[in-house]
């Protein structure tokens, strides 16, 4: 189960450098049902997130928004699965203009995520969680804005955090 996971997953990232990832949504789709049949958590958590991916990924946000509402995301899932589909779920109610969920979404997502790896996921989540913030009409705490990992990134939104 674990492997055949991790094997569909650098297929779907190989397809994603090549640009043809939606030529594989059927495969991924046709994996997800099978896994369901089979019980398979950690397999159905990992092929919900790769649909996800694939969906935002050609701007589908509809068919996201769909698919998370018609499938129950395992409970038993691994914690870097969890934290991954909350930050597709931020993405998803941010594009909806559903900002307070997002903004839920995306900070239980980079509480959760490891604090010493994965400085790529945080940076983005933090950026996405401070546009949200400034959609909703608030200013983001400026403890966002100094950590040292994401300053660099970050430092546009500061500066038009100071014109606001």
């Amino acid at each position: 189960d674990f492997f055949t996971s991790q094997t569909v997953a650098c297929l779907s990232l190989a397809h994603q450098h090549l640009g043809s990832l939606s030529s594989i949504r059927n495969l991924l789709l046709k994996a997800h049902r099978t896994a369901c049949l089979q019980h398979n958590e950690f397999g159905q958590a990992t092929l919900i997130n790769l649909l996800l991916r694939n969906y935002l990924n050609d701007n589908l946000y509809d068919q996201a928004a769909k698919l998370v509402s018609k499938v129950r995301f395992p409970e038993s899932a691994s914690l870097n699965q969890y934290v991954r589909h909350l930050y597709y779920l931020g993405r998803i109610g941010c594009v909806q203009l559903d900002y307070t969920k997002s903004y839920t979404n995306l900070n239980q997502a980079f509480r959760k995520a490891p604090q010493n790896t994965g400085v790529g996921f945080r940076t983005a989540v933090t950026k996405l969680s401070i546009i949200v913030q400034l959609l909703m009409g608030d200013i983001p705490d400026r403890s966002l804005f100094s950590e040292p990992s994401t300053a660099d990134a970050v430092l546009p939104y500061f500066e038009l955090t100071q014109v606001i």
